[in-house]
């Protein structure tokens, strides 16, 4: 474990050595806490730039799941800064006192929290971008494929708050603890990974509970088609995390449907010294999945198994199939409320199609423009685009007109929104590949 933390330290120091002469100016908030572990506070920093650009990054602070505060270093965010990022820099339990398991759940809570005082500090709540390295990269991973809704029944409001992140763009990561480095590769503190046992706990101490915690904490199991878009960058000559753990995982991610890229870096191990040169590779990730300069993307849903396979019968090639939703860049989204909305729309419009026989291929789009009033009801529906037929354009149509009327906004959204109503526009993707 030292001979990782000192390479980590380098890391950083080399990171934070390369950008000293790169600085824009920024406001540091020290030692917010975010939650409390067995009495001890969890904390973060929020890095603010004197220009901030609306969104916000989560930097994983965290090696070895060793997670320190001594660790932040705000000029090693330069090449976010600059851009305009707002930086929250988490802390979390550490191994041996906490396992692996536990951490994961503090960096649940320490995005719900910035999410729940989003408006704080000036970030968009729907728009969370996560990174980090190593250990930092595996949790990183982690929140992007597991990020869920909160409990609306949570006594505290911030857990009723979702920890589901926008894009995710991270450094060597292992992704599948329980083929590491090669198929069968049990490394759930064992093998490569033995030096980092107590982290995974008593668990550890058998095969059969290796099988099921490597399982567990291990994202690849858990990509889906609606994971956000995922950047590894990785040194193929890595020994502590091998590079087939990053390959493996943006594979999966691929086969699923998700946006998911693998950069390589010829002859580099577990950190290098010139790690800085990658820093905006990253940064240009966030600014092309996680910045929206049109309108605000409030709910994306994708599908490629399950109900889909009706429509795969009678439609040559891979379909997939996409709903996105968009406000009229004046009222807020509705987290919450808009997850239920869309889930509804989504389940009508797989079962209409599914109930059908295509015969012919379809690639295109349908735009619908309606309004949602606060009372559940849909009205003012125009169709704004259609280029796949009149008949696909009428399911799309009923998809969403027949769960209404949809359940009625409680006062305080009301509130949020100012008005009776939103304007929104709803845009069903059919596409094959």
């Amino acid at each position: 474990m030292k001979k990782f933390l000192l390479v980590t330290w380098l890391v950083l120091l080399a990171v934070s050595s390369s950008w000293s002469q790169t600085k824009v100016d920024f406001k540091r908030t020290e030692d917010v806490i975010y939650g409390r572990k067995f009495g001890t506070a969890l904390t973060l920093d929020v890095v603010q730039p004197a220009k901030p650009n609306g969104f916000g990054i989560i930097f994983v602070v965290s090696g070895g799941w060793f997670s320190s505060h001594e660790a932040i270093n705000p000029n090693s965010y330069m090449p976010f800064l600059e851009r305009g990022y707002t930086m929250f820099a988490v802390v979390h339990g550490s191994q041996p006192k906490f396992h692996v398991t536990e951490i994961v759940q503090d960096m649940h809570r320490a995005v719900r929290f910035i999410r729940h005082n989003a408006a704080k500090y000036g970030v968009d709540p729907n728009h969370l971008g996560v990174t980090g390295g190593s250990a930092g990269g595996h949790l990183s991973l982690t929140l992007g494929t597991q990020g869920n809704q909160g409990s609306p029944d949570a006594k505290d409001p911030i857990d009723r708050d979702s920890s589901a992140v926008q894009a995710v763009a991270c450094f060597f990561p292992p992704t599948d603890f329980l083929n590491y480095g090669q198929p069968g590769e049990d490394a759930v503190g064992v093998g490569i990974l033995k030096d980092f046992k107590p982290g995974f706990g008593p668990r550890s101490d058998t095969a059969e509970e290796r099988q099921k915690l490597g399982k567990e904490i291990s994202p690849i199991y858990f990509v889906t088609s609606n994971m956000p878009p995922t950047l590894i960058i990785h040194g193929d000559a890595d020994k502590l995390v091998p590079i087939q753990q990053a390959e493996s995982f943006v594979k999966r991610g691929k086969e699923v449907g998700a946006t998911a890229k693998l950069i390589v870096k010829e002859g580099k191990a577990h950190g290098w010294k010139d790690m800085n040169l990658d820093m905006p590779a990253l940064a240009d990730w966030f600014d092309q999945y996680l910045r929206r300069p049109e309108g605000k993307v409030i709910s994306t849903f994708r599908s490629q198994s399950g109900t889909e396979q009706g429509i795969e019968k009678n439609i040559e090639g891979q379909v997939k199939r996409r709903v996105e939703l968009k406000s009229d860049g004046k009222s807020p989204p509705l987290v919450a409320y808009d997850a239920m909305f869309m889930t509804a729309v989504q389940k009508r419009w797989y079962e209409l199609l599914d109930a059908r026989d295509f015969t012919r291929e379809r690639k295109g789009v349908v735009t619908l423009g309606f309004r949602l009033n606060y009372d559940g009801r849909i009205t003012e529906m125009t169709e704004v685009e259609n280029n796949v037929g009149e008949l696909l354009g009428l399911l799309c149509q009923k998809a969403v007109l027949d769960p209404a009327p949809f359940e009625k906004w409680p006062s305080v959204l009301r509130r949020m929104v100012g008005a009776d109503y939103r304007d929104l526009r709803l845009t069903f993707y059919y596409d094959t590949k």
